[in-house]
């Protein structure tokens, strides 16, 4: 027991010699420095850290270390840190000062040994990084005025150039606007013949109807009289048919030149293209066109027979002048399922060679044409896309050059209405 104290005494003396002996140079430092025991209790600060914590140095002696820290990770404390690894590098904590303020801080440390190798403490160094925290907020500040700066100058730069294009396109806009006012009178003359050549459709309807009825009426009269296998019978049957076929066609040329509407109802879009098929049939195979029907069973529709049939009218004299050397018309109707909604869709494909890039964003412009000058008017597929708006639908085109496009026309189904034209609605 006697050699164990002697031993002790022994070192604590060799302590306090080094003490002696390196105090007064740490004292003297310019940067703050802490020294701790072997436990991590505060054993002398010199006078840059007094200045520092704005503390005399008789506040931190005796106490442990971590008790001003706060350290920022998880885990070990510094004094932890330190007792474990024998050193520090730079960890960075923070300092709790006098009256609770606090201050941002990189503490490095070492271990000091006396001349026989015996432990003697830690020797602390404390880094102030407040100014240097403050200083690198500065910087980011600047950093981000100095970019809101450059994209300002940027998009400043931008609106400079889009107005010079804009300056630069205003003598050649104010011609093509010249150019469109001087198509626009074209078209207004355009019209009114148009107008005129409706008014001039209706009366020659009226005036081709009266001899119809009769000759309709004579051959129905002659027929009933006649045996089915009579010589007659055959020929008188075919003038019956074709008086028919003769006064729908007058119908709707009278309902189409006069402008006359049937009240809105179910429709069904099949019965719909039967009848639109009494115009355009001429018109498509007269020209070589292949006439291809494939018609599904689809829900009735609320709408305009007439109006629909316009639609069908317009898309196939379209069809007719780009397949000009011959080709295929398929119509196809089907059910389908639009946002949610039940629907009923019409599609006309043809094999006309599709629609340039260039005006296929504009084919629903009211009075576009590529048609040379007197042969189109612009008008049938704005008001086809007119109707289909009209009727809560859409009516939309899928381009496939070169083989041609498809239009379709989707329209919301009515629900549990019976359709115009179904046998049971008497069509």
């Amino acid at each position: 027991m006697f050699e164990r104290n002697l031993l002790a005494a022994q070192i604590a003396d060799v302590r306090r010699q080094t003490s002696e002996l390196a105090y007064p140079v740490l004292r003297s430092m310019a940067a703050p420095v802490v020294v701790l025991d072997i436990d991590g209790h505060i054993a002398f600060v010199n006078d840059a850290f007094v200045r520092l914590m704005e503390a005399p140095a008789g506040d931190f002696i005796d106490r442990h270390f971590d008790s001003l820290c706060d350290w920022y990770g998880h885990g070990e404390s510094a004094v932890d840190r330190l007792l474990m690894n024998g050193r520090l590098d730079r960890l960075v904590l923070r300092i709790r000062k006098t009256g609770g303020s606090g201050m941002e801080a990189a503490i490095s440390a070492a271990s000091v040994y006396d001349d026989r190798g015996v432990f003697a403490a830690y020797v602390l160094t404390v880094y102030d990084l407040s100014e240097q925290t403050r200083l690198v907020g500065e910087l980011k500040a600047a950093k981000g005025e100095l970019a809101a700066r450059v994209e300002y100058l940027e998009e400043f730069r931008s609106g400079v150039f889009q107005l010079l294009r804009e300056l630069d396109a205003s003598e050649s806009e104010l011609a093509l606007t010249c150019g469109r006012l001087q198509e626009a009178q074209d078209q207004l003359v355009h019209t009114s013949k148009l107008t005129a050549l409706g008014e001039l459709s209706a009366a020659l309807a009226h005036e081709l109807n009266q001899p119809l009825t009769v000759i309709k009426g004579l051959s129905q009269h002659l027929l009933r009289g006649k045996e089915d296998d009579a010589p007659e019978y055959e020929k008188l049957k075919l003038v019956v048919d074709a008086s028919a076929k003769m006064e729908t066609v007058i119908k709707h040329l009278r309902v189409f030149a006069r402008g006359e509407c049937v009240k809105q109802g179910p429709v069904d879009l099949n019965f719909v293209v039967k009848e639109a098929l009494l115009i355009v049939r001429e018109l498509l195979t007269s020209r070589s066109i292949e006439i291809v029907l494939e018609l599904s069973p689809v829900p009735p529709v609320i709408g305009s027979v007439d109006r629909l049939e316009q639609v069908i009218i317009n898309i196939a004299a379209n069809a007719r002048d780009a397949m000009y050397g011959g080709g295929r018309f398929r119509i196809t109707t089907k059910e389908a399922m639009c946002g949610g909604r039940r629907c009923a869709m019409m599609s006309f494909q043809d094999t006309g060679g599709g629609i340039p890039d260039e005006t296929l964003g504009r084919i629903f412009e009211p009075f576009f044409t590529t048609k040379e000058p007197g042969k189109g008017t612009g008008l049938g597929l704005s008001v086809s896309y007119a109707i289909a708006r009209e009727h809560n639908g859409e009516l939309s085109v899928e381009n496939d050059p070169p083989r041609g496009c498809t239009f379709h026309l989707t329209l919301p189904a009515a629900g549990g209405a019976q359709a115009m034209g179904t046998p049971d609605a008497g069509g």
